[in-house]
């Protein structure tokens, strides 16, 4: 989709991308690439990358129960902090790969770049499904200023924007973009009566730019970003609960019969224990929650220093530094219900440097090429503490938040623990070439090859803990299975095991203290393009690319084994045919692609209830066509049209833990296989699905755009706008009782603006005009089976966007 500037009079404005990595025409790009300009996220109030992903067909940024699902075309990497992305995040050329980073607000964009397909060649590792490439606006001699204000219907939201930009001397310019938001949130939290997410945000960044001579410059950027949440709009979708009978009963130390277990109970028990924390709670409404009290607060930091040198017009060598780094704290409610049995704190640091050099350059009249080096070093740290109160498992069978017998003891009797965090290191270094070479003036070969190595080491625990805290608990197992450690600890692990045996007896079983391991891997990244140009306005190409992503720990493991601590590396290989086309002499564009995905060892995680279960897909393929065009019909009119047919499967993706509504409800949810245990070769029971041949993404999805410029005055116009967003039906494949049904997005919207660039503007934007009711994701919540927990989606909002520029 060529979301970008609008053209003059009836021929379409050129618009540059980086994909392979120097300015280039869009058109005569051998990438699918779609690009977003800064005025279509103005004039859609675009506020991060999860927002313009809707307007980028086969482009997903999602945040899920723990963390933000990125995909292209369909691939994506599952759910845990151990993951590096299948997307790499570019931001003004440093690689910013952690999911947290894909969060981060918008201010002063120059241009967004989606790149499809795997890129490895030139922007590296963990690019198997794709890259974005973010640039931000870039200091001029100049002098201008952009201020802005927006207001927001039902989230209340208040954003504030100030662009300044001019020559401080005849060789140094400077850029200072500064933003202030707050918000109030679209759902109701009816237990702490607070609205939901509300959010503070400020980001101010400083670049610079200094060119002493013609065949020097040097660019500096400097940013800092803060941003606070309070709580998250989720909220319980749906409440079917399990019949009671099933034969998982235990005894309790107080003198409660053997029972079903609380994840064991009917609908009317579970709603009856919901409402007894929140007489107030209702399931299945989009703009009401009731949940404990969360909040989230991030601080993040970014430099990076652009150096070029020309030698001569043709050979000039760049130099990128960077460093980047956040330190984050949330505090979650994981039971993601009225009661409080779980709560989990997790903390993450985060810091980065890189550095490339890059050398372009050309051999005659008919060959160019790129021949560059990249480093980096990170350091990543993440703890998660599981608080668990146990005593909200009685509340099932008829124990009341107030009953004296449970509730007027020490809290503490009924409290603990477990705390899983992981230290990890890496440092990459890798070394790249391509190459075009002209065989004729409309043939053109261009080939790549990249050589990376990888040093990943980690150091992981997992134990029992002190509720509320950090300490780890001194509890342990004799060779005779008896309970030994600290009397305290073990006095209060005892009477636990006494009600929840299963769970406490499994992390006493795997736990273990510092356990440190060093994955180290190499690969060659090879990439072949065959590009011609049969006119003037029409390029058409072949392309074969192969991509990796390195294997990691798993920073939510549970057990022992070294299957289960790690995952594999995965592997990519893409195969594109695609053209790009003016047409209309000039007045409209029409690009295209078909193309194939094959990946091996595709990292997925799946949700059984109370962690992820982690490991490597077998095989899976994606196949489709993507379509993008645009028309500047009349000096007034212009259309824009984008989408993708896509076939994403699993071909081979076999023994993969079940879903919980799989082995709670297998007639209605066939495909969950149980294996007894089997004691004489001591392997556990088992629930086992086969996942071969499921889709993982929607079929079919596009958009469509108008927009018409109506001149009023000589100083005065109205652009008007309406977009359509379609997003087709999608079902998890590795739970398949979720699913997510088609949807059709209208956004509307029309700003009075002066003719040129400076001046007052004002414009009303009414996003999700047609007030679709839908969650952006769901899955089942921990310990409470067939409680199903949704995203729900913001309703219709109108946006006061006013502006000032001169």
């Amino acid at each position: 989709m060529v979301l970008a500037a609008e053209g003059s009079g009836r021929t379409l404005e050129e618009v540059l991308v980086t994909a392979q990595r120097r300015p280039q025409s869009l058109q005569d790009v051998p990438v699918a690439v779609s690009v977003v300009s800064s005025e279509t996220i103005r004039e859609l109030s675009l506020q991060n990358l999860d927002q313009l992903s809707a307007y980028v067909p086969g482009f997903s940024v999602r945040e899920g129960g723990e963390q933000t699902s990125i995909s292209i075309r369909g691939f994506a990497t599952g759910l845990n902090f151990g993951f590096d992305q299948s997307v790499g995040l570019f931001i003004d050329g440093i690689y910013a790969g952690r999911e947290r980073q894909f969060r981060s607000t918008f201010l002063d964009i120059g241009s967004v770049e989606v790149l499809k397909g795997p890129q490895a060649t030139l922007f590296g590792k963990n690019t198997t499904a794709g890259a974005v490439v973010i640039t931000t606006g870039q200091p001029t001699q100049d002098f201008s200023a952009d201020l802005s204000a927006d207001f927001t219907s039902e989230i209340d939201r208040q954003i504030y924007t100030a662009v300044v930009n001019g020559g401080l001397t005849d060789t140094l310019a400077a850029r200072v973009a500064l933003r202030y938001s707050e918000e109030d949130g679209y759902v109701r939290n009816t237990l702490t009566n607070e609205r939901e997410e509300q959010g503070e945000d400020w980001i101010a960044r400083a670049t610079f730019l200094w060119t002493p001579t013609a065949s020097f410059s040097m660019r500096t950027k400097l940013e800092h970003s803060e941003y606070e949440r309070y709580g998250r709009a989720f909220n319980i979708s749906s409440v079917n609960g399990v019949e009671v009978g099933r034969p998982t009963c235990f005894g309790m130390a107080t003198g409660w019969p053997c029972a079903a277990t609380a994840a064991d109970v009917g609908p009317e028990a579970r709603l009856s224990s919901y409402l007894a924390y929140d007489p107030d709670f209702l399931a299945g409404t989009f703009d009401q929650t009731s949940k404990q009290q969360e909040t989230a607060d991030v601080e993040a930091n970014n430099v990076a220093i652009r150096m070029e040198y020309s030698f001569t017009p043709d050979t000039r060598l760049v130099s990128i530094s960077g460093y980047s780094s956040y330190d984050s704290e949330d505090q979650r409610d994981v039971d993601w219900s009225p009661t409080d049995f779980l709560y989990e704190p997790i903390t993450q640091e985060f810091d980065q440097f890189s550095q490339e050099l890059q050398l372009f350059s050309k051999i005659g009249d008919r060959f160019e090429y790129l021949l560059g080096v990249h480093g980096f070093k990170n350091d990543f740290y993440v703890d998660r503490r599981t608080d668990v109160d146990i005593r909200v498992f009685l509340l099932p069978f008829g124990v009341q938040p107030t009953d004296p017998l449970i509730f007027d003891g020490p809290a503490s009797d009924w409290r603990y623990a477990q705390l899983r965090y992981l230290d990890q290191e890496t440092e990459s270094i890798a070394a790249y070439f391509s190459g075009t070479f002209d065989f004729t003036p409309t043939w053109h070969l261009t080939a790549g090859l990249r050589w990376n190595r990888e040093d990943k080491t980690a150091t992981d625990r997992y134990a029992l803990s002190e509720f509320g805290s950090t300490r780890f608990l001194d509890v342990s197992r004799d060779s005779g299975g008896n309970l030994i450690g600290s009397p305290a600890d073990v006095a209060l692990i005892t009477r636990i095991l006494a009600t929840l045996p299963g769970n406490v007896n499994g992390i006493i079983n795997t736990s273990r203290v510092g356990l440190t391991q060093t994955i180290s891997e190499e690969d060659w990244s090879p990439e072949i393009t065959l590009s011609w140009d049969p006119t003037a306005d029409t390029m058409l190409y072949l392309k074969a690319a192969q991509g990796h992503k390195g294997g990691g720990f798993n920073s939510a493991t549970v057990g022992q084994n070294a299957s289960d601590r790690t995952f594999r590396d995965e592997t990519v290989t893409g195969y594109e045919f695609g053209g790009k086309l003016r047409l209309l002499d000039g007045s409209a564009a029409l690009n295209f692609a078909l193309f194939r995905q094959e990946f091996e060892d595709l990292q997925t995680s799946t949700w059984v209830g109370d962690a992820f279960d982690v490991g490597n897909a077998g095989k899976s393929r994606a196949q489709g066509l993507e379509l993008e065009t645009i028309w500047q019909a009349t000096e007034a009119l212009r259309l824009n049209a984008s989408m993708i047919w896509l076939d994403a499967r699993f071909l081979e993706n076999s023994g993969n833990a079940c879903s919980i509504p799989q082995r709670y409800f297998p007639d209605p949810v066939p495909g969950c296989v149980f294996t007894p245990a089997d004691t004489t070769a001591g392997t556990p029971a088992s629930y086992l699905q086969d996942n071969s041949g499921d889709r993982f993404a929607p079929t079919f999805s596009g958009n469509f755009g108008v927009g018409y410029t109506a001149s009023l005055t000589s100083s005065l116009e109205l652009l008007m706008r309406a977009d359509v967003v379609y997003t087709g039906h999608q079902r998890n494949p590795l739970d398949p009782t979720i699913e997510q049904g088609s949807r059709t997005l209208l956004d509307v919207g029309a700003t009075l603006r002066p003719a040129g660039e400076d001046g007052w503007s004002v414009g009303l934007l009414v996003q999700n005009a047609t007030d679709e009711e839908y969650y952006w994701y769901e899955f089942e919540a921990p310990a409470q089976t067939g409680t199903r927990i949704g995203f729900p989606a913001p309703p219709r909002m109108y946006t006061l966007q006013t502006r000032y520029r001169f």
